[in-house]
């Protein structure tokens, strides 16, 4: 077909009507379909879907949308199974702030406790270490319960008063196993169990974390550089305020470095049972993630990691002697006169790499982003989304004197990233993928906006695929969008296909094109799928209205009551228009998998 063809497609056809829902017995069949139709066209079909977005049975709703839970299992895996879907990209995962709702400001470090089932802590499974009371208690009052809306201020309050409870029991029980009948007592032991194997694992890096939690909470305060501006409110009989912003720090000074191993120790003694309530509720969440995982691959279902390139305040107060003192990372396009200075610590480009220029060891710096990636791709099977990738190869620096400014590895620090600056992606990001078993194909590059250099080029080479955003192209580009690029209608950064695209016939179009595209990956944000108008998120703003939004209980029978104005996706039908487009004699060579889309497309077209 010619390239052209894209932009001719007609779809003035007369406006469907769908209502009719897929019977048990038909849901096989129909996937089946979908899953050919997807293979004839050589693509994978993910849902982007925020976690925090799942939906909860009435009876279960806690006030925020928990992704492995009972719900989820019973309602949301079921549906992206049934309608084909083998890959889901979440978002960040890291442990949130209770001051900001954005998944993109939470600590990358730590497991995001938000995605423990606080209703299988009640059970004998979990040793009943949370009270029925509690439980109902957190749902019966939860403001927004069976909503669209979740409530962040409320679900992070009551989770966290939840898991405090459920130490404290876990706690009671594993000091007094002889008061436990034989069931509870085995469940209590085997907690026990993963309560020290995580710590063996995982115990040194989330005691950093757990000791800035409670340093946040002692100086009122989730940035360690603003902590002892203010006092109001705050008990600070026990303030140490530079020895705690400087705790991880290395320091040449003999005296300055016990200073910091006694308050250190101190820390530990006086906060030992909030450290450990602090890992166990980590236990608890990377049991969640395992757990759930585990339920996704026998669905056929892969995660995708949503990564940014920066790092978290806790990530940068643990490890300071890793970054640069002076620099911080921003954005800056050759067409604009004023760079964005985001504020983002670096690390150090003379650590990263060994000293010895023969040798491909990692230094200090180059290990700990190694670590951090290798754990991303270990627990994300369907790939890894790189936020702002252009990090990884040559980012725009600058030091807030304005005496230093440029692109980090071609202008400030030569030759410290490879002559093509590729050397981070090459020695550090590709092996952590390899080690998990992952090549290049699983890495998602969000490449929008301004590339410096031959960055592009760079991933090119390397195999490394970046976003192709249907609204931002021209029929022919999409036609001829990258193979290893992801393709979508819209994300979570963006107004909605139904906002962008009000004609249905329109936005049926886009959709069509965006399965005809020449990308191999599509993905299509859960809102979209859906036919929801509403924006989830408006950057550059904050408040409630932001990251909230999120499926109700009755999603399922929203999702066929919006086929019937096309406002939800017919995914046979796109499916089946985009081979036809892409091969002209598709119904002829493949006449069966024709028929079977058509009739599939059509049976959602049928009243009840």
């Amino acid at each position: 077909m010619k390239i052209g063809a894209i932009s001719r497609y007609n779809s003035s056809d007369n406006s469907p009507s769908f209502k009719r829902k897929l019977r048990e017995d038909e849901k096989p069949q129909c996937r089946k379909a979908i899953q050919d139709g997807l293979r004839t066209l050589d693509k994978n079909m993910c849902v982007i879907l925020p976690t925090n977005c799942s939906p909860s049975e009435y009876s279960k709703d806690v006030g925020i949308g928990v992704p492995y839970s009972k719900s989820s299992e019973k309602m949301l895996f079921p549906f992206l199974y049934d309608w084909g879907f083998t890959k889901w990209q979440q978002e960040p995962s890291g442990l949130r702030k209770r001051t900001d709702a954005s998944p993109y400001a939470s600590n990358s470090s730590a497991y995001n406790t938000l995605i423990i089932d606080l209703d299988k802590l009640t059970t004998l499974e979990y040793g009943c270490i949370l009270s029925d009371e509690t439980y109902s208690s957190t749902v019966n009052n939860n403001p927004r319960r069976g909503q669209n809306k979740s409530d962040y201020t409320y679900a992070v309050n009551t989770n966290r008063t939840a898991l405090e409870e459920a130490y404290q029991t876990y706690k009671y029980k594993s000091e007094n196993l002889d008061e436990l009948d034989s069931e509870e007592r085995a469940a209590i032991e085997s907690l026990s169990s993963d309560f020290q194997q995580f710590k063996q694992i995982h115990g040194r890096e989330q005691e950093k974390n757990a000791l800035y939690s409670i340093l946040t909470d002692k100086y009122n305060n989730d940035y360690w550089p603003n902590w002892g501006l203010e006092s109001y409110g705050c008990d600070t009989s026990d303030w140490d305020v530079e020895t705690d912003k400087n705790l991880f720090d290395k320091s040449n000074s003999y005296h300055e470095q016990k200073q910091k191993e006694a308050r250190l120790s101190h820390l530990r003694s006086k906060h030992k049972d909030e450290i450990d309530a602090f890992l166990f509720s980590q236990m608890l969440a990377k049991k969640a993630l395992d757990n759930g995982n585990k339920k996704l691959k026998e669905k056929g279902i892969k995660p995708i990691a949503d990564i940014p390139v920066a790092f978290s305040d806790a990530e940068v107060w643990g490890n300071k002697h890793l970054f640069l003192k002076d620099l911080r990372m921003g954005c800056k396009e050759p067409w604009s006169n004023e760079p964005q200075k985001w504020g983002f610590f670096v690390l150090d480009p003379n650590q990263l790499f060994s000293s010895d220029n023969r040798t491909n060891q990692l230094g200090e710096a180059g290990k700990f982003l190694y670590d951090k990636y290798e754990r991303v791709f270990e627990e994300n099977k369907g790939g890894v989304r790189i936020d702002h990738i252009v990090g990884l190869i040559d980012p725009y620096v600058y030091s807030e004197n304005g005496n230093r400014q440029g692109r980090l590895y071609s202008e400030v620090y030569r030759g410290k990233n490879g002559h093509n600056c590729d050397r981070i992606l090459k020695k550090i990001i590709l092996p952590a993928a390899n080690a998990a078993g992952l090549d290049s194909s699983a890495i998602i590059a969000e490449d929008l906006g301004y590339m410096p250099g031959n960055s592009v080029e760079t991933l090119k080479n390397l195999g490394i695929g970046g976003l192709t955003v249907t609204q931002w192209k021209n029929g022919d580009e999409i036609w001829n969008a990258p193979k290893n690029n992801a393709v979508m209608v819209a994300n979570h950064d963006t107004a909605s296909a139904k906002e962008l695209y009000p004609d249905k016939f329109e936005r049926r179009k886009k959709f069509i094109d965006l399965f005809a595209s020449g990308a191999k990956n599509v993905q299509i944000f859960w809102t979209d799928l859906f036919g929801i108008k509403e924006r989830y998120n408006q950057p550059g703003t904050t408040g409630d209205q932001n990251w909230s939004l999120r499926m109700t209980p009755d999603f399922n029978d929203e999702y066929h009551k919006k086929l019937e104005d096309y406002d939800a996706v017919n995914l046979p039908d796109v499916i089946w228009e985009a081979n036809r487009l892409r091969n002209p004699n598709f119904s002829h060579e493949h006449r069966e998998l024709s028929e079977s889309l058509k009739h599939w497309a059509n049976v959602l077209k049928e009243r009840e």
